[in-house]
């Protein structure tokens, strides 16, 4: 690479009759400008990719630089005239629920250093909004004003709507689980009042009418009595379970055998009829919620 200069001498009819200049190298100056160059274009293709944005303030002229990929991301389809790029628009385009907040950081950080990291609606040329997530970094002279503040933006309206989308499941969820424990409570009231009437005509029968009932007859009776009272307990289990998810678990050390003796007695005629053997070793303890435990096996 050279650069050529030079001066030509004409006569009187103005004809050139003489040229002199110079021819310099200037190889080094063109190879910094290529790798300046290719730096710079490799900085740029690393932003488009990711997506994000940058700008550069000048804080004591207030305007502000964007970047390709932030006047596309900012102001899409604008291409002539170009986006107004001062501080004041910068400040235009925020969300007005958003915009005292966002200038307060800022602020603060032009003020006490902090760094600084903001998360707003920004106002399309549409007059549509996106959610943006902004950080920079200022830099003040030896007063400690500031003279210039660099950062970039982040288009995080997807994660923003999936937010948004994630609450509405949650209170969703939240309505249908206590329509759920309000059903529970309704249907637990509701299936209890037959089986009292099962367990108070079962206790009269054994009371006024044992004397006519053999053996076989009151172990009959008694069964059913306690296969009444046991449905009770499991109903009043079921809906302390449907609230579990809102109570604190109660931790003990429960016998492990107790808990299948308790199983095996409400299946008993399960395991009879499928000629099941249970065992268990004794001496193992959980350490858990009873109500749970129980409900589990």
């Amino acid at each position: 690479w050279a650069q050529s200069r030079g001066q030509a001498v004409w006569d009187r009819s103005g004809m050139a009759v003489r040229m002199a200049g110079s021819f310099e190298d200037i190889s080094e100056r063109k190879r910094a400008e290529e790798a300046a160059h290719r730096s710079e274009e490799r900085y740029e293709l690393a932003v488009r990719g990711t997506g994000v944005g940058v700008w550069d303030w000048d804080v004591s002229t207030g305007t502000v630089f964007w970047s390709e990929q932030l006047k596309r991301m900012l102001a899409p389809g604008v291409t002539a005239p170009e986006p107004e790029l001062s501080i004041e628009a910068f400040a235009a385009r925020i969300h007005d629920d958003d915009r005292e907040r966002v200038l307060e950081a800022l602020q603060q950080h032009l003020n006490h250093r902090a760094g600084y990291r903001a998360e707003y609606r920004s106002r399309l040329p549409d007059g549509n909004f996106i959610w943006v997530h902004s950080r920079g970094q200022a830099v003040w002279d030896d007063n400690g004003e500031p003279v210039r503040m660099a950062g970039s933006c982040h288009d995080i309206t997807e994660r923003k709507e999936a937010e948004v989308r994630m609450a509405q499941q949650a209170d969703e969820l939240l309505r249908t689980n206590r329509e759920l424990e309000q059903y529970a409570s309704i249907a637990s009231h509701d299936l209890q009042e037959p089986l009292r009437k099962i367990t108070s005509f079962g206790e009269l029968l054994v009371r006024d009418y044992s004397d006519r009932l053999d053996e076989r007859g009151r172990l009959l009776v008694d069964r059913m009595v306690d296969g009444a009272q046991r449905l009770r307990q499991l109903i009043e289990d079921l809906l302390s379970y449907s609230r579990s998810s809102n109570d604190r678990m109660r931790f003990a050390d429960v016998p492990l055998a107790d808990l299948l003796a308790e199983a095996s007695n409400e299946f008993e005629l399960a395991i009879a009829e499928a000629g099941a053997i249970i065992t268990c070793e004794s001496d193992i303890v959980l350490r858990g919620d009873e109500l749970l435990l129980r409900q589990m096996f």
